[in-house]
This record gives C-alpha cells, structure tokens and sequence, in this order.
C-alpha cells in the first residue's frame, strides 16, 4: 500500500475464502476477483480457468458482479465470481489455483514491444486449504444431518374445516441457508383418525446475499376418517447450526382442524388401507342362497339342462360387471376431487328437483 502507482500491474488476480476452518457440510464461500486497469485495452479477451474444488459440492453463485475500486490512486474494473463449498468429507481440502490468461491483442503488442513482452500472459491466484472438521458429538437421537445456518421449518394446511371423507393439502417447508436439496424432512405420524398420502415435492435452491439459500418442500394429501375437533400433529426437526456452532431443534405447532359429519356411507372408504377396500367391494357381490329342503335334486346330466347354460353364461357376466364396479370404485376413491365434484352434483340435483 506505501508503493507508487508505478508499481501496481495493469491486471491481477485474487482469491479467498469466507471462512477456512468449517466443519462437515457447512458451506464455504469462494470469491474470484479479475482487477483490471481501466486504461489497459479494450482488445484483451480473457480467458478464465476456474479452480478445481474435489472434495467439495460445488455450488455456482451467479451472477458475475462487477463494480469499480481505486487502489493507491488507480482505478480497476473489478469482476467477482463467487461459488458456494459444501465439503463432504473431513481433512485438509485444497482448492487449486484460478487463472486468466490474457491474449496479447495487434494494439497491445504495437505500443508494448519495446516492454519486451511477447505473448500472452497467464494471471494465477494463490492455491486455498480449507480444513473441515467432524460435526461435534455426542449428536441428538433425531439428527437429521442437515447443517445450514437460518433454518426455518414450516407446517401449514390449505383449510381448517372440511367434511369427513374430505381431502385437504398439508404443507411441510424447510428452507435456509445451506444445501437443503437432499435434506430429510421430519415423517409425519398420523393416528388411525386421518389418512395421509404424499402427492407432491420438490427442492430449490439459488443465491441470495452471497449465500446459496435452498428449501425442500412436501405435500400430503389428508382425508379425515372421523368427524369432531381433530389436530394435524406438530413436527420435529433437529440440524446442525453452522452459524452458532450448535444442534439446534425445531418444533411447529399442531394445526387444529373441525372435521364435519359426512352424508351418507361414502367417507368411512377412504382408509387408507386394502381391508376395507375388500369388505366394501364384497357388499357388491350377490351371495348365494341356501337351497330351500324341498328342493330336489336333479340326477341327469347337466348340459342337457338349459339351466346350465344360462348360469354358465351368467357367472362370467356377473363377474365382469364386478370387475367394472370395482375398478370404477377403486378409480373414485383415488381421485377425492372427483368425488367431492359427484356429492355437489348429486345435491345440486336434489335442490334442483
């Protein structure tokens, strides 16, 4: 800083870290920096190499920012590219060195050759050890393996009163800082008064005040099995705290829900499970009646009978309307939008007549 600014080089290169002791999975900061003089040419295309990272999820952070700063009197362009680090293994990692190879341009060359410079010049950055060390023990009995710093965890229903047999949207959220795409989100434990099928998911994630901000996110489709004063029940989740250096847990509240009485029989299907299912499909099945005592029996071939035949053809109708009844069933109970779409239709009818 006490040189001339004789002494300062028309380009450089820069690279650091934000932190170089972390521990397994929190994330690293990487900051490349290309300086160069605005009154260098215009002409110069540089070529940039990006380091290499192994042993490292490496997380682009874009966009490149560019902004200007005067050193000890001299004004550089400065260009940033900055990458997010997630180590995956403990040790000392290195990341290599960057480099920017500047061509030298028709102009460059004409007014620089009695400099003595011949041919391009490579810019190189100084290699980056990063040591990564275990997360601390003991660890709690529920640890997810997240690490991530401004963790939230979020519960939330798309409506709080429904009629029994009815479906409703529950939305479990976790977003922060950190690589959350693979981060297991807490299963949800439902009593025997609720059904639950998962019907969505996903994860994003982006960059957001120099940081990767990511968030996974489930839905599950919930059908209430009995009427009265119900509660989506409260999750746990506990991760490691890479800003405070702690395990830290999470805890959101139950969701009260009002469960209505549903009209009719059509809501105690929806269970969930294969056992009503079948007890349901066997009420569609005609049982056989007992053979009353005065009835005879018959001792000469049956094929000669025109009974026979008729009950022959018969039992393969009857099992292929079955068949359609079920499968038609099984189609509306998978579909609760459909069915909730019948019940209005069927009352609107009924008001209608």
């Amino acid at each position: 800083d006490q040189g001339s600014v004789t002494d300062l080089p028309d380009a450089f290169v820069t690279m650091k870290v934000d932190a170089d002791t972390v521990v397994l999975g929190e994330q690293v900061v990487l900051t490349f920096g290309f300086y160069r003089a605005t009154r260098t040419s215009m002409f110069e295309s540089p070529e940039y190499t990006a380091p290499r990272t192994e042993g490292f999820w490496r997380e682009d952070l874009p966009p490149e920012r560019h902004r200007r700063e005067v050193i000890r009197s001299r004004r550089y362009e400065v260009t940033e590219i900055q990458y997010a680090l997630f180590p995956t293994r403990t040790g000392d990692l290195d990341i290599s060195e960057a480099t920017v190879r500047l061509p030298d341009d028709a102009f460059g060359s004409f007014f620089r050759r009695n400099q003595g410079r011949r041919g391009p010049s490579i810019l190189r950055t100084e290699p980056i050890t990063v040591h990564v060390d275990p997360l601390p023990m003991p660890q709690p009995a529920d640890f997810s393996g997240t690490v991530a710093s401004d963790l939230r965890l979020e519960s939330s229903v798309d409506r709080r009163e429904l009629d029994q047999g009815d479906a409703l949207t529950w939305r479990v959220r976790l977003s922060g800082a950190g690589h959350l795409q693979a981060a297991r989100l807490p299963v949800p434990e439902l009593g025997p008064e609720f059904a639950v099928h998962e019907s969505s998911g996903g994860a994003e994630s982006g960059p957001d005040g120099g940081r990767l901000m990511g968030s996974r996110t489930v839905e599950y489709l919930v059908i209430p099995q009995q009427p009265g004063n119900l509660a989506i029940p409260a999750l746990d989740y506990s991760w490691f705290d890479s800003s405070r250096g702690q395990y830290v847990r999470a805890r959101t509240p139950a969701i009260p829900i009002k469960v209505a009485p549903a009209e009719g029989a059509v809501a105690s299907v929806f269970t969930g499970g294969r056992k009503s299912e079948i007890e349901l499909l066997a009420r569609d099945i005609m049982h056989i009646e007992p053979i009353p005592s005065a009835v005879g029996a018959w001792s000469g071939p049956l094929p000669g009978r025109a009974v026979f035949w008729a009950a022959a053809g018969g039992v393969p109708l009857l099992w292929g309307i079955s068949a359609l009844a079920s499968r038609r069933r099984r189609k509306l109970l998978s579909d609760p939008r459909r069915l909730r779409a019948r019940r209005a239709r069927s009352n609107a009818m009924k008001v209608l007549a």
